[in-house]
């Protein structure tokens, strides 16, 4: 045991993540009460902020120095990766319950649960746009080359241009399976588990 280190915030659904930026590793949590950063070679706490509430489920999503994060009941803001200030908040949008935020060209996505997907300006906070789907989203959307891969309950998986302007949609599959978790890459694949435990692996083609 490396270091152990005793937190005094409420239990949470949220998984703490990783900010690796000029030397400085920093792990950020989310309780039901307070948002928390640790240094992760010491575990020694760098900051806590109180502005927390509901049930929280969603993890952050680290970038540039920032930590975006939204959930239900909570906020829907960016946090200061050095002492934890909020840079913005809009809780004027439906916001996630389940799936995480992702950022990708200064744009941060949300992804409901009801199946509204919400676009803000990860700069201000202000929202963009929106765009619905017949049903929510529990697994969490993911960058990968810059763009979003997400997939909702129904198994459509959607394959997104982040932009300010409009909703760009590249490309959809539907799996025809019940999808709740989050999918994996490796190696040009991607790897779904599915409501009824299955794991379905489908490989992109050379011409793609």
């Amino acid at each position: 045991e490396l270091w152990k280190t005793q937190r005094e915030a409420s239990v949470s659904w949220s998984s703490p993540v990783l900010l690796a930026e000029e030397g400085r590793f920093t792990v950020f949590t989310a309780g039901n009460r307070k948002a928390e950063a640790f240094d992760l070679l010491s575990g020694r706490k760098l900051w806590e902020n109180a502005c927390m509430g509901g049930e929280v489920a969603c993890s952050a999503f680290a970038q540039n120095g920032l930590f975006y994060f939204a959930n239900s009941g909570a906020l829907s803001g960016a946090f200061s990766a050095v002492d934890g200030k909020l840079l913005w908040q809009n809780g004027n949008v439906p916001l996630p319950d389940v799936a995480s935020p992702v950022v990708a060209n200064g744009v941060m996505y949300l992804f409901s649960s009801g199946g509204s997907v919400i676009a803000l300006d990860a700069k201000t906070g202000e929202e963009l746009y929106e765009e619905n789907f017949t049903n929510g989203f529990y697994a969490s959307p993911l960058v990968l080359e810059g763009r979003i891969v997400a997939v909702n309950m129904d198994g459509l998986m959607l394959l997104i241009e982040p932009s300010r302007d409009k909703w760009l949609q590249l490309a959809s599959f539907e799996l025809g399976r019940k999808i709740v978790a989050t999918p994996a890459f490796a190696a040009g694949k991607i790897i779904f588990r599915t409501m009824n435990n299955e794991l379905l692996c489908l490989e992109g083609s050379a011409n793609d």
